[in-house]
């Protein structure tokens, strides 16, 4: 146990120590850091051993320390009470508070649903790199606040008061990125890790660290995909009326969070740049190394040995090596014939080799939306023709399609998402063939053209 809470602790500070020095690296690096050394806390280091081949004699140093783990795990108790055998009841108490913490989470989301009504309709009014028709939006009425919630089916909440002003494309983008980063999961292990860890100062810092760099990533991921200065007024904006739908438990959900300083500081973080460098990554190697470091130089208990002397044991004497046979006299040589075979063989081989080498096509990479810097450009759109058949109807209607827009500008993998079902009248077959005389210019990365999908909707209109 001892061994345990020395590393954790040595590894948790090293990093915590080391975030100033990584104050211009990525934000996701630092969320990287921050999460694995919360979530180290749950693995049982106390089992864990290794032995370094180069090191030789153990400094002073490290037999101190090697010393008091011994020491103090196997002290025995001053009033006759092992105090190890309580141990169960912290992680007991923190997983009935996190179960407390879904239940409560339930709840909310719940009510919200019941109070709330579908905003499906801004999906159109964004950008087509902003657009997640699939994605469920609730409009929650007479309030202020934005999050994500769910997994598998997650579900984005905004409060009517956003849509007023100017910023909800801004609130949209930030937890749509927030939606596309997994940031759920993440916020879900930090919370299981935090209440888990209730006792531990140390967890409690850095999953709070953790989550703020979940909020300035995504802040940073936003203000590359809208126009230049507009997601830091749009967040500025947003924050001022005030975020959240109330105490979320654990975190429970993704969602900004409203806090003073918290405010401040990620306003004025969207004016600087925050790239990888080799300094960067001489730190991140540095805390690697360390902290592997740290389980050869403190010994397991569970690996040490006895402390009674060991029993004396007589010495074997070596037996004497067994005499070798002569070896066996070297068989005959092959005859050219067989010679002859081997060589067809062999090279019927080599040609089936070639063969299958050959018929190996390697598929290029096909981008998302949220992987390129620009998405394409459209220059030309055909509306589609409205299908005879539906005329009668006079009904104006839409159909999503999924598309894979290349960079020679040809759009392939055309997928009818919406509308779901058969499709009487031929609206989908007739979204496919306009889609299909559609001109743009590619999406690219790095200025380079690439492949990109993409999620489209075609409207029809009957004149």
């Amino acid at each position: 146990m001892t061994r345990y809470l020395m590393i954790n602790a040595a590894i948790s500070a090293a990093i915590l120590l080391a975030l100033p020095l990584l104050r211009t690296a990525p934000h996701r690096l630092k969320l990287y850091l921050c999460g694995f050394a919360a979530i180290l806390w749950l693995t049982p280091l106390y089992r864990w051993s290794f032995d370094w081949p180069w090191a030789e004699a153990p400094a002073p140093l490290t037999l101190a320390l090697a010393a008091s783990v011994q020491v103090l795990a196997m002290e025995p108790a001053a009033s006759g009470v092992d105090w190890r055998s309580w141990l169960w009841l912290a992680p007991a108490i923190g997983m009935a508070w996190f179960l407390r913490d879904l239940v409560v989470n339930h709840r909310q989301i719940h009510a919200l649903s019941r109070s709330g009504r579908d905003g499906s309709a801004l999906w159109a009014r964004l950008p087509a790199g902003l657009r997640a028709p699939d994605l469920a939006l609730r409009i929650i009425p007479g309030r202020a606040g934005a999050m994500a919630s769910g997994l598998r089916r997650p579900t984005i909440w905004i409060g009517e008061a956003h849509l007023r002003g100017d910023e909800w494309p801004c609130v949209l983008a930030h937890e749509l990125t927030h939606i596309r980063h997994k940031d759920n999961y993440w916020q879900l292990a930090l919370g299981f890790t935090e209440r888990l860890m209730w006792w531990n100062p140390l967890v409690r810092l850095l999953t709070r660290r953790a989550r703020l760099y979940i909020e300035l990533s995504c802040d940073q991921r936003c203000q590359r995909l809208l126009r230049p200065g507009e997601y830091q007024a749009g967040l500025a904006q947003a924050l001022l009326h005030g975020f959240g739908f109330g105490a979320a438990p654990a975190a429970m959900a993704s969602g900004i969070r409203s806090s003073t300083s918290i405010d401040l500081l990620r306003v004025k973080a969207l004016e600087r740049s925050f790239k990888m460098k080799s300094v960067h990554l001489l730190v991140v190697g540095s805390i690697v190394l360390g902290s592997l470091s740290l389980f050869g130089a403190m010994p397991s208990p569970l690996a040490t040995a006895s402390s009674e002397p060991a029993a004396k044991v007589k010495p074997v004497k070596p037996e004497k090596p067994a005499k070798l046979k002569p070896a066996a006299k070297a068989k005959e040589k092959p005859s050219p014939k067989l010679k002859a075979k081997e060589k067809a063989k062999a090279k019927a081989k080599n040609k089936q080799a070639e063969k299958a080498k050959s018929a190996i096509v390697v598929k290029p990479v096909v981008m998302t939306a949220a992987n390129v810097d620009q998405m394409p450009i459209f220059t030309r759109k055909i509306a589609p023709a409205y299908p005879e058949s539906a005329k009668a109807s006079k009904v104006a209607t839409y159909v999503i399609l999924e598309a894979v827009l290349k960079a020679d500008g040809v759009i392939e993998q055309i997928k009818k998402l919406r509308p779901k079902g058969d499709d009487e009248h031929g609206f989908a077959e007739a979204a496919i063939t306009a889609l299909k005389q559609w001109q743009y210019e590619p999406a690219t990365v790095n200025g380079k053209p690439v492949d990109v999908r993409m999620t489209l909707k075609i409207n029809f209109e009957l004149e």
